[in-house]
């Protein structure tokens, strides 16, 4: 080859890189541009607007941005049926890897998270033994909630869907349970991040039992179950379900073959849908809520369905047949003509096993604000003295329907005493009871008190179900957005509620952070609506709350007594946890869990300072002089995004002056001199998809670097040990889901850890240019995790997952045998078969299945480990 030769291949290569460097950063651009888009309708107000904003009128900005965080960026969407796929993925490899992991502990929790559902358990003599579930937490039971020393058991921490929406028990068969799931009160109007999609109905023969529950067949396509019952007639049962469409995470899940009211008279193997269309259309009913009388009559609220149409309507039914309706739709009518709140919500019931004619409603209206959310109060209570003929309006307990249910989508609940019609409980915000029909209403409760240590009034806010104990309505226990609450004395004009949270621990973490002192098990985290808990070695409880609303990223510094925490938006507190004196420095503005790290050996913050609409572009903000003054200043940086930055991570080496910060389009630089005269070098590669960069980390120098994204559809792991000159994807044999945190071992850059949509993942071999990653969830459960921590000098690792509360456990270099592929500590003939599967399937290298290492896995070393087989 000649020298003209030679020097035309260099152009062409230059010009080809060129083209192929311009064209992603033009994909960049467009995905940014695409992001801003849709952030434009987020209102960009202040924490003291915030503030002054009564709660409905700011949903969750969380939900935005995690829908951001793992859309598919090609399709605009997250694709929930590859989480489905990514599950069953999980569970084939534990079955094949067997138990090459961590052993995660649960850090004990006596509080709980976001709770539809309850059911005293039938079988129990003593009628203390109860069924709850979370709605990312899954199915739980105590053997005796009115033991104050007895704690709740998770049914299956390895489920494929933990998103329960309520339990019920066939009265024929005392020892059948269902259990719907998918979470519909906040699929039609976004709020609660956790809201989940669901999988149909669970069912167990035997009670209960922790094996015997499958999900049924003939279910699989119910995508949202809001309620289900079962009716005896001519001593059969009859199983109905309320099953609805949403939509979740930016995409709509219709249920198959439709919504409706679908009835199985063989005990769930078939299905027929009974509810008849609504007027103009093809589509059934949409049911919000199934209310069957003690005289067999069956009354349906509705629910607005995905085309806005349907809602607020009664239809009710002696037999249950599809022709056999009579719809009221009254009370539809007449919110549609009011001036205010004219849009039809859902309708929920409950009648007197007493008095079966006695049935009360609670319906819901409102409006679309000003950022497009269908908002929904409790602006009507309604009541029949004659099942159903007839309707009368009764009072509210407060003077407007936004004052007692101001998330008449998300909670509302009614519940009329088995033996006193006259006896009624409702709640929205706060619980209510009425003796006298729903002439005068006592309010009972108090969420606020959860700032103070909790009272005799104490329940969480946001009621979802209202349970009495049977043949005892003196005794209730009450769901809500913080898990469980009894009384004894409900009936009393001052019933004393009890938080009966011992071990169910539902609780919803964002981020977390673990103590630097050597051996100690001292953890922080922000969490869903419960502020930021300080764990100290005793079970978490409302008075481990240092800082309330929803926590945000929080650090312990590594020299001093302190633990910084924020809130939404910029919000922080610097705590002395020697002398409780706290200092208090608002940033207003970043996003809702707003990025940042700490720098422990000059005591500063970084954090992002962008907001969700690309206002305050390209800065950061920095807070010195932690905690006694605390100085907020802006760094520009020169960056070139438009996003907000979605990772930052301070460099344990430089003196701590270089801070690594990755975009939600996929960039990454390195800031130097960070502290002093920043310099922005721009790191990542062309290679990089162009989606949310999820965490940063380092390795035993600045030249290791691993990448993240949290995505899906993209290649979710990145690899660097020149410091950002060649990127190594590493996401090999993970299934499609987010990835959304990851660390490297300290002492062997081989080692990491992944935190993913199913629990924490491991490798052993990053380096090899297919790794394999092993689900690490001893211990642990197939829930979202959201972020890990290490601490260097003990391998002691934090795991804050949201669902499950904390996790912790000890991340070591074990020495794993070569041929040990199920890791049961011996050669044996399940490792010779591991070894066909792994060649006939054609899965990524294993470098414990390379038995004779020449970086193939073949025949020969099948006849390899047989070999060893037989010698051992």
């Amino acid at each position: 080859m000649n020298f003209k030769s030679i020097l035309l291949f260099i152009v062409t290569c230059i010009f080809v890189s060129y083209i192929i460097i311009n064209n992603q950063d033009q994909e960049r651009i467009r995905y940014e541009n695409f992001l801003l888009s849709q952030y434009d309708i987020i209102p960009n107000h202040s924490q003291e607007e915030l503030k002054e904003i009564p709660k409905p009128e700011h949903p969750h900005m969380a939900t935005f941005q995690n829908h951001f965080m793992s859309l598919d960026p090609a399709l605009g969407y997250v694709p929930p049926d590859r989480l489905h796929a990514a599950f069953l993925r999980t569970r084939e490899m534990q079955n094949e890897f067997g138990d090459r992991q961590i052993e995660w502990q649960n850090v004990p929790s006596n509080m709980g998270g976001r709770t539809r559902a309850i059911m005293f358990d039938p079988n129990d003599s003593n009628q203390t033994k109860v069924w709850a579930g979370g709605v990312s937490g899954g199915l739980w039971y105590n053997n005796d909630i009115t033991d104050l020393n007895t704690s709740w058991n998770s049914i299956d921490d390895f489920w494929d869907n933990l998103s329960v929406s309520r339990i019920i028990y066939d009265p024929l068969d005392s020892e059948i349970f269902y259990v719907a799931t998918g979470e519909a009160n906040t699929a039609l109007v976004t709020y609660r991040e956790s809201s989940s999609r669901g999988i149909g109905i669970w069912k167990s023969t035997e009670a209960g039992a922790p094996d015997s529950w499958e999900v049924i067949p003939s279910t699989s396509g119910f995508q949202y179950v809001t309620d289900i019952s079962v009716k005896i007639s001519n001593n059969q049962s009859e199983i109905y379900a309320a099953v609805v469409s949403g939509t979740y995470q930016g995409q709509n899940h219709e249920s198959s073959p439709s919504e409706g009211l679908f009835r199985s008279r063989d005990n769930g193997e078939t299905w027929e849908q009974v509810l008849p269309n609504i007027p103009g259309t093809n589509t059934p009913y949409s049911p919000a809520d199934i209310e069957i009388t003690s005289s067999g009559k069956i009354f349906i609220g509705t629910m607005k369905n995905l085309n806005g149409e349907g809602g607020a309507v009664i239809l009710s039914s002696l037999s249950g047949d599809i022709n056999s309706w009579t719809i009221n739709n009254d009370f539809q009518e007449m919110i549609q003509q009011s001036n205010n709140n004219n849009i039809p919500g859902r309708i929920i019931f409950s009648s007197c096993q007493s008095s079966p004619e006695v049935v009360y409603g609670a319906v819901g209206s409102g409006n679309i604000n000003n950022m497009g959310f269908n908002l929904s109060y409790g602006n009507y209570l309604i009541k029949s003295i004659d099942a159903g003929e007839s309707w009368t309006l009764v009072n509210l307990p407060t003077s407007n329907g936004s004052d007692w249910a101001s998330l008449a989508w998300h909670a509302l609940e009614i519940e009329v005493s088995p033996e006193d019609p006259q006896i009624v409980f409702i709640g929205g915000l706060e619980l209510y009871k009425s003796t006298n029909g729903g002439n005068t209403w006592n309010n009972l409760s108090d969420w606020d008190l959860m700032y103070y240590g909790g009272g005799d009034r104490y329940i969480h806010a946001d009621i979802h179900q209202v349970a009495f104990q049977p043949n005892n309505p003196n005794t209730i226990a009450v769901t809500s957005d913080g898990g469980v609450f009894l009384s004894t004395n409900a009936l009393s004009n001052t019933p004393i509620f009890i938080e009966r949270n011992q071990g169910y621990n539902t609780l919803q973490f964002y981020t977390g952070d673990i103590s630097n002192e050597y051996e100690s098990i001292n953890f922080v985290g922000g969490l869903q609506d419960n502020g930021t808990l300080l764990y100290q070695e005793s079970a978490l409880d409302i008075n481990d709350m240092i800082t309330g609303g929803d926590g945000a990223f929080c650090f312990f510094d590594d020299n001093e007594p302190i633990v910084i925490t924020s809130t939404y938006y910029n919000a922080w507190y610097f705590i002395n946890m020697d002398t409780n004196d706290y200092s208090y420095e608002n940033a207003s503005s970043g996003v809702f869990i707003n990025p940042a790290d700490y720098d422990s050996q000059n005591n500063i913050i970084y954090a992002n300072k962008v907001r969700f609409n690309g206002s305050q572009s390209n800065r950061i903000i920095k807070i010195s002089n932690i905690p006694n003054n605390p100085n907020t200043e802006t760094i520009s940086l020169n960056t070139g995004t438009s996003v907000y930055f979605s990772a930052l991570k301070l460099s344990p080496y430089s003196n701590q002056n270089t801070l690594f910060m990755g975009s939600q389009s996929g960039r990454l630089y390195k800031i130097e001199n960070v502290n002093t005269d920043p310099n922005t070098i721009e790191i990542g590669s062309s290679l990089f998809p162009t989606a949310n960069i999820s965490s940063i980390d380092i390795g035993d120098n600045e030249n290791e670097i691993m990448v993240t994204f949290s995505n899906y559809g993209v290649s979710s792991i990145w690899l660097t040990l020149d410091g950002g000159d060649s990127w190594m994807e590493k996401e090999s044999n993970l299934p499609d889901m987010p990835v959304r945190w990851g660390i490297l071992h300290p002492n062997d850059i081989n080692f990491a850890l992944i935190a993913t949509e199913i629990g924490v993942w491991k490798t052993s071999n990053l380096q090899s240019e297919n790794p394999i990653w092993i689900p690490s969830v001893s211990g642990l459960a197939n829930v979202r995790v959201d972020m890990l921590s290490m601490r260097d000098s003990d391998n002691m690792v934090l795991a804050v997952s949201h669902g499950r509360g904390l996790f912790y456990g000890e991340f070591n270099l074990e020495v794993e045998a070569i041929g040990d592929l199920n890791n049961d500590q011996t050669l044996n003939i399940l490792d010779v078969i591991i070894l066909v599967n792994l060649i006939l399937s054609g899965s990524s290298y294993d470098n414990l299945a390379d038995i004779n290492s020449d970086q193939d896995l073949n025949i020969l070393d099948i006849i390899l480990l047989v070999n060893m087989v037989l010698d051992d």
